[in-house]
């Protein structure tokens, strides 16, 4: 088959012959990719196509496992807000304002950040 190039023309779409660099030449095979004879040698035999997995086909123990990292992950995640959870208690023991708060509420988060990418540079994956 000649090389061809599909080319938009006014709503329409049409081929057009490639015209090829010197010295490369066309190829003009009609080899299928996919044999159309299911009596062929080569055909592949198709399997059974399986049903899709439901809900009720998973395991008891698939959910445990997926319950125990959905906690996992929680705890994990809680630490990055304890603070802003006892901003306000923190305000009225030490009695600070707003501003102040604010400012320590954001001092939490950066250093917390720049730990974790310590810990990820030097700790690995699990460093969080």
């Amino acid at each position: 088959m000649p090389p061809q190039n599909v080319e938009k023309e006014d709503r329409h779409f049409s081929l057009k012959e490639l015209n090829m660099a010197r010295g490369i030449t066309s190829n003009n095979s009609n080899e299928e990719l996919v044999s159309s004879n299911s009596n062929s040698e080569n055909a592949t035999k198709e399997e059974p196509a399986e049903a899709e997995p439901t809900i009720r086909d998973v395991k008891a123990g698939e959910w445990i496992a997926m319950l125990i990292l959905c906690f996992v992950n929680l705890i994990n995640y809680m630490d990055r807000f304890t603070l802003a959870g006892i901003l306000d208690d923190i305000q009225k023991h030490y009695d600070i304002k707003n501003d102040m708060a604010g400012l320590l509420q954001t001092s939490f988060i950066l250093r917390h950040s720049k730990a974790l990418r310590y810990k990820e540079r030097h700790g690995g994956a699990s460093a969080d």
